[in-house]
C-alpha cells in the first residue's frame, strides 16, 4: 500500500493492478508540504481502522479514522484527534504515526515557527503520545487534554520517525548547517519529555535564533537539559534534508541496522548503533528524483518513495 499527498491511499494486488482504498482529496489543504501525510493500521475496542494524518482544508490538522467494514470496504471518516489550527502554513508537519502497546505516537514537526518547538501550549514540535482506547468516542480537540503525554520536544521537522524494536529512531530536518539523527530508548522518554535542542541548536551547533518564545530561564535549563543527537550529517554539497526510515524486519545481513536517506541526493545509509558504523548503501544521485520515504518490504529489500510518484526497490549489497 501506498499515498499520495493529494489525498490517495492505494493497494497493488499481487497481479500489479492498483486499487483506491481511500479517496479524501476533497478535504485536503496540498501546497507545498501540506497534504495527507501518513497512515497506519490501528485496533480499537475489537475493530480495525485505517488511520491518517493529514492537513484540512479548513486549515486543522487531522488525526483521522475510518473502520474497515467486513466486506473490505472503508466506513465513513471518524476524527480521533485535531491536532490545530495550520492556518497560512504549508511546511514543517511531520505527522508521523507510530503504535507502542496501547497508545498512538505522534512525530510532529515546528509548523515553520522555531518557538512552537519550546513550549507547551502547542502540539508542534513534538513527539506525544496518547491513549487509543476512547477515542472514537471522546476524540482529542484540545492541547490541554489530559491524555495527552508529551515524550519529546525540541524538534524542527522530524519526517518519519520509526522504531527499531525499542529505539525511537528520531530523523530531523536541519535549517541551515545540519541534518540530525536522534537515537532514543523508548523507556527515556517515560520519565520526563527530552528536550532536543531547536530552536536555539542544530546538532551540536549553535542555530542563532533571538526570539523569545520562552522566559530565559526556563531557555537556559533547556539548553543545559538537551540531547544531543547521535548521527549527522552537514547541509552541504546538495544534501538538504534528512528522512527516515526503516529498519528490515526479515533480514539476517541487516537486522542490526536501521536506514536514513537525504531527500535531495537520494543517498541512503545504513546505521548500526551497536557497532557505531554507518555505511552508504546508495550513493547519491543515483535515484533521478527526491525521495520521501523509505520503507521495508519484507523481501529483505528497501522500497523507496519518490516525488515523482514512482515507487524503487533497492536490493541491498
Amino acid at each position: 500500500m501506498f499515498s499520495e499527498a493529494e489525498g490517495f491511499i492505494y493497494g497493488v494486488e499481487r497481479d500489479n493492478t492498483v486499487k483506491t482504498v481511500l479517496d479524501i482529496s476533497t478535504k485536503i489543504k496540498r501546497d507545498r508540504e501540506s497534504g495527507l501525510h501518513t497512515f497506519e493500521f490501528i485496533e480499537i475496542a475489537s475493530k480495525d481502522y485505517l488511520i491518517t494524518t493529514y492537513s484540512g482544508l479548513d486549515e486543522f490538522y487531522y488525526l483521522s479514522s475510518f473502520e474497515i467494514l467486513p466486506n473490505m470496504d472503508l466506513g465513513d471518516e471518524q476524527i480521533l484527534a485535531i491536532l490545530g489550527n495550520i492556518e497560512n502554513k504549508n511546511v514543517h508537519f511531520g505527522g508521523k504515526i507510530l503504535q507502542k502497546e496501547d497508545d498512538i505516537i505522534l512525530c510532529l514537526g515546528d509548523l515553520w515557527s522555531p518557538g512552537n518547538s519550546a513550549k507547551f501550549d502547542t502540539l508542534w514540535g513534538k513527539i506525544l503520545s496518547f491513549p487509543k482506547s476512547d477515542l472514537i468516542e471522546n476524540p482529542i480537540t484540545e492541547v490541554n487534554d489530559e491524555r495527552i503525554d508529551f515524550l519529546g520536544y525540541g524538534l524542527r521537522n522530524p519526517w518519519s520517525c520509526f522504531f527499531q524494536n525499542s529505539t525511537l529512531i528520531i530523523p530531523d530536518v536541519g535549517n541551515s548547517h545540519w541534518e540530525e539523527i536522534n537515537v532514543i530508548d523508548y523507556s527515556e522518554l517515560s520519565n520526563k519529555p527530552i528536550f532536543f535542542g531547536w530552536p536555539w541548536y542544530e546538532a551540536f551547533f549553535s542555530a542563532n535564533y533571538q526570539n523569545t518564545p520562552v522566559d530565559e530561564q526556563t531557555k537556559s535549563t533547556l539548553i543545559d537539559e538537551a540531547k544531543f543527537p547521535q548521527y549527522l550529517y552537514p547541509h552541504a554539497n546538495n544534501f538538504c534534508a534528512v528522512i527516515g526510515g526503516t529498519n528490515l524486519n526479515n533480514s539476517s545481513k541487516w537486522q542490526n541496522y536501521f536506514f536514513v536517506g537525504d531527500f535531495c541526493t537520494g543517498t541512503i545509509w545504513a546505521i548500526n548503533t551497536k557497532k557505531q558504523s554507518e555505511l552508504i548503501v546508495l550513493e547519491k544521485n543515483l535515484i533521478p528524483y527526491s525521495i520521501t520515504t523509505i520503507n521495508d518490504s519484507g523481501n529483505d529489500t528497501l522500497l523507496i518513495g519518490t516525488t515523482s510518484g514512482q515507487i524503487i526497490e533497492v536490493i541491498l549489497p
